[in-house]
């Protein structure tokens, strides 16, 4: 009997929809994979900003360790589909109104270029382009991604950023939240998802990190998070700031990874993750994960979860005469790169933004 969700038994569950159209269009579905053109060479602030983020996984992925893409189940690949028609839908309302800036790309010449709002390609003339986002990428803690959109309305520039909400986001974002408002009536588990969406009032904790991240890969320190309630399509706005604080431990983060694949350390796993965690059996890389002997690995900063997101710093062994310390600061050529102070996050931000990410 296949496992529920394996590949064999959603192929059979396809079958059994004898209709002209959804069967067929499941099936062509199924073959499909997840991210197959995301990059695998860098750090997704999607991925770091959350609170599973693990430093093992991204090792892994990074240093080149084979992995076989997941496949995205039939109702899952519609929900991702509606959270991007969402997306282009506000960018589109953007760019009619003339607001709209970041990358865009010609359909026909292939020309790319960052502008607010163009009618037709400067290279070719034709007037088929594509809203291509706002790439943004930073070298020194390698961290890429794409930002929804740049609005360029006359005052100071504002990234965007554009979140579907649907039960399943507020139960990953904020289980707390949803408990809240799951009421038992007769006997049967129902959400006041109207109560619920009434007490959303701010980007929930993954979405501030997320947004602040790109504001600080971006060098823009104004965002607008855009909430559209997917059953009623309601929408909230959020104007945010950018808050260095919220960054600085994912910075030191990205540069504890950076420096156990410098070494070829494999770090530590984080505290959440065992061999019956759900989060750990999804992961490509739970085999070599678990098979790997503990004595190979090392400790990069602290081994946590990441819900209290402190910073991290590397220590070697205390009884080491040649400990490093990566608080202190080191000279370029040191061993271990130093940790970049706070009041340097504007000015590494603005010089750092680049097409080269990708993350969304």
């Amino acid at each position: 009997m296949p496992t529920k969700n394996s590949d064999l038994w959603n192929l059979l569950d396809s079958m059994k929809v004898e209709t002209r159209v959804i069967g067929p269009v499941q099936r062509f579905l199924d073959k499909e994979v997840d991210g197959k053109d995301r990059r695998n060479d860098i750090i997704h602030p999607s991925e770091l900003s959350s609170d599973k983020w693990c430093i093992r996984h991204d090792y892994y992925r990074i240093s080149g360790v084979p992995f076989e893409p997941k496949k995205i189940r039939f109702g899952l690949r519609n929900i991702f589909d509606e959270g991007h028609h969402i997306h282009d839908k506000w960018q589109e309302r953007l760019w009619k109104m003339g607001i709209l800036g970041g990358n865009f790309k010609c359909k026909l010449c292939g020309f790319k270029w960052d502008d607010t709002s163009p009618q037709q390609c400067p290279q070719c003339l034709n007037s088929v382009l594509k809203y291509a986002e706002v790439g943004l990428y930073n070298e020194e803690y390698n961290i890429g991604g794409h930002a929804d959109g740049r609005i360029d309305d006359g005052a100071d520039p504002a990234l965007l950023e554009v979140k579907s909400v649907a039960i399943g986001t507020v139960r990953f974002a904020d289980p707390g939240l949803l408990r809240k408002h799951t009421l038992k009536v007769d006997g049967r588990t129902i959400v006041d998802y109207e109560a619920l969406w009434k007490d959303i009032t701010r980007p929930f904790d993954s979405h501030l990190r997320q947004i602040n991240l790109y504001m600080f890969l971006s060098g823009i320190h104004d965002a607008v998070v855009i909430y559209e309630n997917k059953v009623t399509q309601a929408v909230k706005e959020f104007v945010i700031s950018f808050t260095p604080a919220i960054v600085e431990p994912m910075l030191e983060d990205a540069l504890d990874l950076g420096y156990a694949l410098e070494k070829s350390r494999v770090p530590e796993r984080p505290t959440w993750a065992s061999e019956e965690s759900g989060e750990c059996k999804k992961c490509p890389f739970f085999g070599v994960c678990y098979e790997a002997s503990e004595a190979s690995t090392e400790p990069v900063g602290e081994s946590r979860g990441r819900a209290a997101r402190t910073p991290r710093r590397w220590r070697e062994a205390p009884d080491d005469p040649n400990r490093v310390d990566r608080t202190d600061r080191r000279e370029p050529d040191g061993d271990v790169r130093e940790p970049g102070p706070l009041g340097r996050l504007f000015e590494r931000a603005a010089g750092s933004s680049g097409d080269r990410g990708e993350d969304r």
